[in-house]
């Protein structure tokens, strides 16, 4: 889910910042925060959350460009209550 957020339909990415170790979704895609990197057509940067305590993370939320359509689960033909 995290190499392709977009085909399983997630809509938004949370980051920490700076990334902490093992985080996937940096991992998997390590210029998200970049502007020209091939990332920045699969993500927008929607807001970012900045603590003057440098013991505290920062945090990024970006919006997936295009991910696939939600789709609702609907009952098959003869289901009944």
């Amino acid at each position: 889910m995290v190499s392709d957020p977009g085909t399983f339909g997630i809509r938004y990415v949370l980051v920490r910042l700076p990334a902490a170790a093992g985080d996937a979704v940096t991992s998997l895609h390590p210029d998200l925060a970049s502007d020209d990197g091939p990332d920045a057509e699969r993500f927008t940067e929607v807001r970012t959350w900045r603590s003057d305590d440098p013991r505290v993370p920062s945090y990024r939320l970006y919006r997936v460009t295009d991910p696939a359509p939600r789709t609702r689960p609907t009952p098959e033909e003869g289901f009944r209550r």
